[in-house]
């Protein structure tokens, strides 16, 4: 008889078929691959890796409580603008400032493809009303530049 929901919202319980199944290994041999399993719950999960024990006596922390501790933290880094603007340019100068011939040739390669898409990606937030047309006129020169830069980089190591 299947065990079904139904049955268990009633109380009820399947009859159980109890076979007799053959050891296949001692008490002895039992007893002893149980002792680190009871071991590991006193000392934790990785205890197990110290001669002493384990190492660090802070208390475990619940994953819940770390993650919403943490989402909490990137929306107020989201919600400041100027962060993230700052971040970007500063990343855009770091960029624009790098030795681009030193840089691998398939990297450069992808690079041009990537700014064509940010600019299309800009050009949709602009025809939808996201992006006011000073911002696009801000960002799109770096983008253009950039591409630009990867092109000549490019050019060069093909030329040499």
């Amino acid at each position: 008889m299947r065990v079904t929901r139904p049955l268990r919202l009633r109380g009820g319980v399947a009859p159980r078929n109890r076979a007799k199944v053959p050891t296949i290994i001692s008490k002895e041999t039992f007893a002893l691959a149980n002792e680190p399993l009871e071991a590991n719950k006193k000392l934790g999960p990785d205890g197990w890796r110290w001669l002493g024990g384990r190492v660090c006596d802070n208390r475990q922390m619940r994953q819940g409580l770390l993650d919403e501790v943490v989402w909490k933290e990137i929306a107020l880094l989201l919600e400041d603008r100027h962060l993230i603007e700052d971040e970007f340019e500063r990343r855009l100068t770091a960029a624009r400032n790098a030795d681009l011939t030193q840089r691998p040739e398939e990297t450069l390669r992808r690079d041009p493809a990537r700014s064509r898409k940010s600019v299309e990606r800009l050009l949709t937030a602009y025809q939808g009303s996201h992006l006011s047309l000073e911002e696009l006129r801000s960002r799109m020169p770096n983008l253009r530049s950039c591409e630009q830069a990867c092109l000549s980089a490019l050019q060069a190591i093909e030329n040499q």
